[in-house]
């Protein structure tokens, strides 16, 4: 039990720190680019799932032409931003271009806000027993 406990609402508040301040920092500090969907990658399926089409993005970096296989996150889902030819913007740290990510903010909070849930759960179920208590006892 003391583990679930250091777990739900010790480390993983501690790892939603870390994912939000590193995300912070690249959409603060990362260089912008454009890029250009060129191709797709075909990632076969471990069992029974669907395969998978990986984006292969064309774009400027320090003058040179990069080519990088983006990972399954889509910038829009259904709206044909993984079609052959379709413009994307993208975000690097500086220097470190082949670490290029979809310039999407709301793809990159999710996993930090749920890494806090547990511990915001349990903050306003006290928050919500002392108040109870407060007014009516």
């Amino acid at each position: 039990m003391n583990w679930y406990v250091l777990i739900l609402f010790v480390l993983l508040p501690a790892l939603g720190t870390v994912l939000g301040i590193r995300n912070w920092l690249l959409f603060r500090y990362g260089i912008r680019v454009t890029g250009r969907i060129v191709g797709h990658e075909r990632l076969e399926p471990m069992s029974g799932s669907e395969t998978v089409h990986l984006p292969i993005v064309d774009f400027s970096a320090n003058g040179r032409i990069m080519r990088v296989t983006m990972s399954g996150e889509a910038p829009h889902a259904g709206s044909g931003a993984n079609d052959l030819g379709a413009t994307v913007k993208l975000i690097h740290p500086h220097g470190r271009p082949k670490r290029v990510r979809y310039d999407e903010r709301m793809l990159y909070w999710l996993v930090p806000a749920m890494c806090f849930a547990p511990a915001l759960t349990l903050a306003l179920g006290i928050g919500c027993a002392l108040a109870w208590h407060r007014w009516f006892e």
